[in-house]
């Protein structure tokens, strides 16, 4: 093997992005000897992609179609050396090829779901004159810059409230009350949302159970109009039975928003997200849950009345600077709750992808003091 070491190194240690940023970084090539090549270059790339099917129709009639989408937003190439034309030759070694790309503003985040994603990723080619390329991917997270001070509602209080009664119309029992309120709608990652709820049981019936949920809901849309919705359970908090006649507050439960994507995947026009806070009351025997919900934002930077409450500690940029006030703090990571994905496709022959073919996407969360 001439190529012993084929490297993508980004001066971020975390791959991790705000649209409108610079990724500044450099290819490192180590030859154990002489190789030929016509050029290397890097690009970067961008898009999203929605896919499902469905059955429809039964027995001689039933067939499957297949719903599916595209996006572009990013493919930008660099020359780092060589023109794709003339042959050249590098010497054994270790070889630097330095590159710095900004970002457009106008990005989507990072997102994986069930039926769609939006991708970023770098791609290095070796280009071999008679001989097979060799390929690099390198996946990045970027994140949309989604202001949270920019949106006059995420400062306002909410309150949402349900009824619900039990049994036939000749015999019907006292209501189930149940209210959820809400001190604002805009929050971040890394903070937790406080709520205070009160349920009511004047039914005869015992409510076996009642529950907080962060619930985000992905919407992905099809070219030909088509749209399928999927709904998952972030966090979820629970507590005990409420006898009939009885009452029951909930008090000192906040639910800690986790490393999650941006709500609307703006400037995606394919995937939408939105999250919703919903109280549940589970009432035993016959009978649905009574559900009292209300939506939330989750964006990435934070209402400015909260910057002094946010901890900064490792999160000094690549030369130590502390952020200043105008802008968003400069993140700390987890992986997001979706875990880690293959991405199809990748790695096949004369390819390699950077960290084992693995990527788990990672968005900013912020620290909040006291």
């Amino acid at each position: 093997m001439k190529i012993t070491k084929f490297e993508i190194q980004l001066q971020n240690p975390q791959p991790v992005y705000y649209a409108g940023q610079t990724i500044a970084g450099q290819v490192y090539l180590e030859l154990a000897a002489e190789l030929d090549f016509r050029a290397i270059t890097l690009a970067l790339h961008g898009d999203a992609n929605v896919n499902w099917t469905e059955h429809h129709g039964s027995g001689k009639n039933r067939r499957t179609v297949r719903y599916h989408n595209h996006e572009n937003y990013l493919n930008i190439k660099l020359y780092l050396i060589g023109d794709g034309k003339e042959k050249s030759k590098l010497q054994a070694g270790g070889h630097n090829f330095p590159f710095s790309i900004t970002l457009p503003m106008n990005l989507p985040s990072t997102f994986m779901g069930a039926h769609g994603r939006v991708l970023y990723y770098f791609k290095c080619n070796i280009d071999r004159p008679w001989k097979r390329d060799n390929n690099l991917h390198l996946y990045v997270t970027i994140v949309s810059l989604y202001d949270l001070n920019n949106d006059p509602n995420a400062v306002k209080p909410l309150s949402n409230n349900g009824t619900k009664t039990f049994g036939c119309l000749c015999c019907t029992t006292g209501p189930l009350n149940a209210t959820l309120s809400l001190p604002k709608l805009g929050y971040v990652c890394g903070e937790t949302i406080f709520f205070s709820a009160n349920i009511e049981n004047l039914s005869s019936k015992v409510m076996t159970k009642s529950s907080i949920k962060l619930i985000q809901t992905d919407v992905y849309r099809a070219s030909t109009g088509k749209q399928r919705s999927v709904r998952r359970t972030i966090l979820s908090h629970q507590e005990a039975s409420i006898a009939p006649g009885a009452s029951f507050t909930w008090g000192n439960v906040g639910l800690l928003i986790p490393p999650l994507p941006p709500s609307q995947l703006i400037y995606c026009n394919i995937i939408d997200v939105y999250y919703t806070v919903e109280l549940s009351v589970d009432p035993s025997g016959i009978g649905f849950d009574l559900n009292v919900p209300i939506n939330v934002t989750i964006g990435t930077i934070p209402l400015r009345q909260q910057y002094q409450h946010i901890n900064y500690q490792n999160a000094a940029g690549p030369s130590g600077e502390l952020p200043d006030a105008s802008a968003p703090p400069p993140p700390s990571y987890g992986e997001v709750v979706h875990g880690k994905e293959a991405i199809e496709g990748a790695e096949g022959e004369g390819n390699t992808v950077q960290g084992g073919g693995m990527y788990a996407p990672q968005y900013p969360t912020y620290e909040f003091k006291g």
